[in-house]
C-alpha cells in the first residue's frame, strides 16, 4: 500500500505542474517521469517489501526508476539523493529516514525544485509528502493482548532505533507495557543493519539458550 500511496502522490505532483498544457503534453510529461528511489537496505525484510511495491507501482505508471540502497547508512542516503539531483530525476523517494536526517538531501533537491517524498516515515520540513507505515498501536495491542493471556511471560525485543517505524513502535510498546504489564521482563536487543536477518537469528538463539 505504501507503493501505491507514494505513486499517487508523485503522480499528483506531476499533474499539477503540467496542468496548463494540453491533454497530450500532460500525458507525455507524466509518462516521462524518472523516480530516484533510495532503498533503506535489502537485508531489512519489511523495508524491502515496501521498496518492491513502490518500484512496481512506479513502473506500472510508466515511470523510469533509478534505485540505490543506502545500506542502512544515513550518510549514504544523503549522498545517493544528491547524485539523483545531479541526474535531474523528476522526484526522489526515500525510505525510513526522517526529514531531519535527510537535511542535506532536502536542501540539495529543494534548490533544484525536485520534490522529495518519504516512505515509512513522517512529513517534515522540506518534504513533498510522506507515507507512514508504522502502525504502532494496533500491532502492539495484539502483542500485549496475547501476553496478558500467558503466565510468566517474557519479551525479547529486537529494536532498531535509527529507523523511524521501528523506533516509534518500540516507544509505543514500552509505554504501554509499563502501564499495563509492568512486571513482565523485557530484554532488548539493538538490531544491526545490514545483516538484519542473520543478526536477529543469532540474537534470538542466544536469548533462548540463555
Amino acid at each position: 500500500s505504501s507503493g501505491s500511496g507514494s505513486s499517487s502522490g508523485s503522480s499528483s505532483s506531476a499533474s499539477s505542474s503540467s496542468s496548463s498544457g494540453s491533454g497530450s503534453s500532460d500525458s507525455s510529461a507524466t509518462k516521462n517521469l524518472t523516480i530516484g528511489l533510495v532503498d533503506f537496505d535489502p537485508t531489512s525484510l519489511g523495508a524491502e517489501v515496501q521498496v518492491k511495491a513502490m518500484n512496481s507501482a512506479f513502473q506500472a505508471a510508466g515511470w523510469k526508476v533509478k534505485e540505490q540502497s543506502s545500506s542502512g547508512d544515513i550518510s549514504n542516503a544523503n549522498t545517493i539523493c544528491t547524485q539523483f539531483v545531479t541526474q535531474h530525476v523528476s522526484a526522489i523517494v526515500t525510505e525510513v529516514w526522517t526529514a531531519d536526517q535527510l537535511a542535506q538531501c532536502l536542501t540539495t533537491a529543494g534548490a533544484q525544485n525536485i520534490p522529495v517524498f518519504l516512505a515509512a516515515s513522517n512529513v517534515g520540513k522540506g518534504t513533498a509528502g510522506a507515507i507512514s507505515t508504522t502502525g504502532a498501536a494496533p500491532i502492539n495491542a495484539l502483542v500485549i493482548s496475547a501476553l496478558k493471556k500467558q503466565s510468566g511471560a517474557q519479551v525479547f525485543a529486537i529494536n532498531y532505533t535509527p529507523g523511524t517505524p521501528c523506533r516509534e513502535r518500540q516507544q509505543d510498546f514500552d509505554a504501554k507495557m509499563k502501564a499495563q504489564l509492568p512486571n513482565v521482563k523485557i530484554t532488548n536487543h539493538a538490531g544491526i543493519i545490514p545483516g538484519a536477518v542473520q543478526d536477529a537469528t543469532a540474537a534470538t538463539q542466544a536469548f533462548l539458550n540463555g
